[in-house]
């Protein structure tokens, strides 16, 4: 795949291999091919700890590359990639199609894909959006910031995930902004269209995005300050309430393992019935979401594909 050999971490129904022992492999293997691999991680990573490349870079010291889609052929030969889930459907392509991850620092896009028609290039997986305002291809989806803001590390380091394409501001946009950031979002390929969700980063008010509420008539997911624990979960959203305006905040929180949102004070995530702290429960996964795996809507794109 690409001009490296591919080493896939992880298969369907099994849980990923310890870092260490990956490292292991990648140190056993001849020069240049220990150097020049890329990385793939099967299935979805959750957020209760840094991607598996970034804490593999930490581990060799040296750079990982990493493809952020599972590659494919298509029925006319050509070679493709989607973010899947843990039981092999395809859903989403990745903006990012290959990230270098280096130990101590933030990814930066190596290989990617302009997200919608008529943005103009400005740097490395940057377009300009609008006057004054940028939008970043990410791993997990698109950055909208400030023209010289620099985002947190955390937003740069969420991995991809299957069910959602998160549309993270730095920063409430203007109203005369809004039009260009819905025309680029109503421009996505229907896969990611379909699976977007605002996220607010930190310092950011989600009731300050009510015009996009209204206008994508999407849910805002909100992150807290990156801290000692990875990662900065999700810690409350907001729904678009009746008549087209933004409902009043319901603080929650995010599970690490399944992504599912948490309302109220509840301790056992309600899918994947694991703790805050990621520790399973008794009571095991909830009878309608197996094994807390099951995500969105019918694929739209490539709806009969495994891998």
């Amino acid at each position: 795949m690409g001009r490296w050999p591919a080493i896939v971490v992880g298969a369907p129904g099994e849980a990923s291999p310890e870092v260490n022992d990956c490292a292991r492999l990648v140190n056993s293997l001849p020069e240049p091919r220990r150097t020049n691999f890329g990385l793939v991680v099967y299935g979805w990573e959750p957020t209760s700890a840094r991607p598996f490349a970034q804490r593999l870079a930490e581990r060799l010291q040296r750079p990982v590359h990493h493809y952020h889609g599972m590659p494919f052929h298509t029925a006319n030969g050509t070679r493709d990639e989607r973010v899947i889930t843990s039981a092999g459907r395809r859903t989403w392509r990745p903006f990012i199609h290959l990230s270098v991850h280096r130990p101590g620092c933030p990814p930066v896009p190596r290989e990617w894909r302009c997200p919608a028609p008529g943005l103009v290039p400005d740097g490395i997986g940057s377009y300009r959006l609008a006057a004054g305002w940028m939008v970043d291809v990410l791993a997990s989806g698109l950055l909208i910031r400030p023209v010289g803001t620099v985002p947190d590390s955390v937003v740069e380091l969420i991995p991809p995930h299957p069910g959602h394409v998160n549309l993270v501001l730095a920063a409430v946009p203007p109203p005369t902004v809004l039009p260009a950031v819905e025309r680029m979002v109503n421009s996505l390929p229907a896969a990611a269209r379909s699976r977007i969700r605002l996220v607010a980063a930190s310092g950011v008010d989600p009731a300050g995005l009510g015009g996009l509420v209204r206008a994508l008539h999407v849910e805002v997911h909100a992150l807290g300050k990156a801290g000692r624990k990875w990662p900065s979960l999700v810690r409350r959203f907001v729904r678009p309430a009746p008549g087209g305006g933004i409902g009043e905040p319901r603080e929650g929180w995010a599970c690490g393992s399944c992504d599912t949102n948490n309302l109220g004070g509840v301790a056992v995530c309600r899918r994947c019935r694991r703790g805050r702290d990621g520790t399973a429960s008794k009571a095991g996964p909830s009878s309608d979401q197996p094994n807390g795996q099951r995500y969105g809507g019918p694929v739209t794109d490539s709806p009969d594909g495994k891998v």
